[in-house]
């Protein structure tokens, strides 16, 4: 396999990391990702972990981060299970995940063989929605109607 990009002693490629990794002869002491973070629809818990247990990747409609369907759903197992297998034993892995698919990242690294050790969060704030007028949220709430001061 022809790397995508390469510079000295560094060579990325570009691809699925089931294919990719099953084409290289790849002994790593570590491993830092950043997979897709599943933004789209949430899926039935039940489907997911069936099709987890059954090795296969769920059904998961609705497209992730600008509706891709790349981003649709976190990496099924057997995306990590390729990874893991590339890995030398006791290697750590740091996998970034979206706050809100968190649970499912950690899931599938452990039906892939990880464990999971340590956790790093970081928490942030949106704060409220930009496109509300707040006193006139209070009003409508309270069934209030201010009185028209002209311009």
């Amino acid at each position: 396999m022809t790397p995508y990009f390469e510079t000295g002693d560094i060579q990325i490629y570009h691809g699925d990391a089931r294919e990719v990794l099953s084409d290289l002869s790849v002994e790593a002491t570590a491993c830092v990702t950043d997979p897709p973070y599943g933004l789209g629809d949430e899926p039935d818990p039940a489907d997911v972990m069936r099709a987890w247990a059954d090795g296969t990747d769920p059904d998961v409609g609705g497209g992730g981060f600008m509706g891709e369907d790349w981003d649709s759903f976190v990496p099924a197992p057997n995306t990590f299970e390729a990874i893991y297998g590339s890995l030398l034993p006791g290697a750590p892995m740091l996998c970034f995940a979206g706050s809100r698919t968190a649970d499912w990242m950690g899931m599938s690294l452990r039906f892939a063989g990880f464990e999971r050790r340590d956790t790093i969060q970081y928490l942030f704030g949106s704060g409220f929605p930009k496109s509300l007028a707040i006193g006139k949220a209070i009003d409508d709430a309270k069934g209030a109607e201010r009185e028209d001061l002209g311009p």
